[in-house]
């Protein structure tokens, strides 16, 4: 179970379903992850968290744990 699974199926625009299917493990690209989705999130945690995200900060982001992951650090460093 994600931990900030509300948020990443708004910015992904995932039905309850699909975030159901998803596990830490499951790769993002197969869940229309690309640059839109990763300006949709820097804005969406922007203007909810008020917290700056560097587009380079997804580099390494591969799975749904690790985005998972990053997005409780950001929200946390607020």
């Amino acid at each position: 179970m994600l931990n900030n699974s509300n948020i990443i199926s708004e910015v992904l625009e995932l039905s309850s379903d699909e975030v159901d299917k998803i596990t830490t493990n499951t790769e993002l690209s197969d869940f229309n992850w690309d640059s839109l989705a990763m300006v949709n999130l820097i804005t969406h945690i922007s203007e909810n968290f008020n917290v700056e995200i560097e587009f380079d900060s997804f580099d390494n982001i591969l799975n749904f744990g690790q985005l998972d992951d990053f997005i409780t650090e950001i929200i946390n460093k607020k």
